[in-house]
């Protein structure tokens, strides 16, 4: 599973909502997903090892 994929992408560009409107959907599903926590934890991680 990515986090982003290129059909997000293609929906944004052909949905007749505004991008920011469209991305919000696509933000909220990611979150629905479970998938803003497993971001925040990659996050922390790379924070560890001094990426940032």
């Amino acid at each position: 599973m990515t986090v982003f994929d290129h059909d997000d992408l293609l929906n944004i560009i052909l949905s007749k909502d505004s991008a920011e409107q469209y991305w919000q959907k696509i933000v909220d599903s990611y979150k629905a997903k479970g998938l803003d926590k497993m971001i925040e934890e990659v996050n922390a991680k790379a924070k560890e090892q001094g990426i940032e």
